[in-house]
């Protein structure tokens, strides 16, 4: 199911985004803004359906191979490329999903 949202910083200049259960589609960065960059990532997700992080469960790392070799289902950590990061609207430093690596 996609369905419309308010747009966050890095959709600022493009309006509105959408957000399906497997990450960010139509996310277009603006490279002048330096607002928020894509970046790959082990993301803590107990459940894969989520398309925003809180800051907390998201460590950067340097490349896709980093984030896949990093990956351990066990620890519900996954390799995924995200957006962030941005503030949301209660004030929280986040990430969307742009796509999962696995």
């Amino acid at each position: 199911m996609t369905r419309a949202v308010a747009p966050p910083m890095a959709c600022l200049a493009v309006g509105v985004c959408e957000v399906d259960n497997v990450g960010m589609k139509g996310i277009y960065i603006d490279p002048d803004a330096k607002l928020v960059d894509e970046r790959y990532a082990l993301v803590y997700a107990p459940r894969a359906g989520r398309g925003r992080f809180a800051e907390d469960c998201v460590t950067i790392v340097e490349s896709a191979d980093a984030a896949r070799a990093g990956a351990d289902a066990a620890k519900h950590l996954r390799a995924a490329k995200v957006v962030g990061p941005a503030r949301s609207s209660e004030g929280f430093r986040i990430f969307y999903l742009v796509h999962w690596l696995d």
